[in-house]
């Protein structure tokens, strides 16, 4: 840039960029990315000078996102039944937490489970939550999940009869992006320079280096029906009762 003029008015020149996190395992929640900038340029003696600009901080947000599955009742009998599974996924609050996109929450229930009812989906400030479960296969989608919105999703779980003994796993996972759309864009709307999971794209959680993705899992048993037994005190004691009702018994016939 040149200015070739030298009159004694105030002249300026704005330059405005985008950075890009990098996504890299030191570029974390609460690191710190300072920016800054200089001018060199030469003055009317055609020397050289420089001046620094001030500093501009900068923190790395990310969403924190946890999930959660139990199933009531834990214990199934051998001839079957239903138990309620409930699911909770959340994102965190705090001021190094930023907003999940188009989060993906998966499942499907094991094979002794013969049925996977209808979903009871409330969702806390989230935006997008779509319902595309497709038979035993669990799919819920959110297309954004900010700092404190959760999205509770409950739905009976039908256990066949004769299910094999022992303990069942319900697993579930959920992965979700850190920019919005396919290509990941940030608030201005432009997107991000790489394709996503790379360097310089959006975070996933399709593995590498900060992977978002997160499980959890609900454990069903099934017991078998125990037939309750007598001690040998209780079977005494049993005996000594009959017997002294027969003996009474006996005393009101005579």
């Amino acid at each position: 840039m040149t200015n070739s003029d030298a009159d004694p008015g105030t002249e300026f020149y704005t330059l405005e960029y985008r950075a890009v996190v990098a996504n890299v395992a030191l570029n974390r929640a609460g690191a710190a990315a300072d920016n800054t900038a200089g001018v060199i340029y030469n003055d009317v003696l055609g020397q050289q000078q420089s001046v620094a600009a001030n500093r501009v901080g900068a923190t790395v947000v990310e969403p924190a996102i946890t999930l959660t599955a139990n199933a009531v009742p834990g214990i199934v009998p051998p001839t079957g039944g239903t138990t309620r599974v409930t699911l909770v996924i959340r994102n965190a609050t705090g001021t190094t937490i930023s907003p999940a996109h188009d989060l993906r929450l998966r499942g499907q229930l094991p094979s002794i489970f013969t049925q996977l009812g209808a979903r009871t989906i409330t969702a806390s400030g989230a935006a997008g939550v779509v319902d595309v479960t497709v038979g035993p296969f669990l799919r819920i989608n959110v297309g954004r999940l900010a700092p404190g919105d959760q999205v509770t999703i409950a739905f009976d779980a039908t256990v066949g009869p004769n299910p094999p003994i022992g303990a069942s796993t319900l697993d579930f996972t959920a992965d979700w992006t850190s920019l919005v759309g396919a290509q990941g864009a940030g608030a201005d709307g432009a997107s991000a320079p790489g394709a996503p999971g790379t360097a310089t794209g959006e975070r996933t959680g399709d593995g590498g280096v900060n992977s978002y993705a997160t499980a959890a899992a609900a454990t069903i048993l099934v017991a078998p029906l125990v037939v309750p037994t007598l001690s040998s005190a209780m079977l005494v004691l049993l005996a000594l009762l009959l017997g002294f009702l027969g003996l009474r018994q006996s005393r009101r016939a005579g």
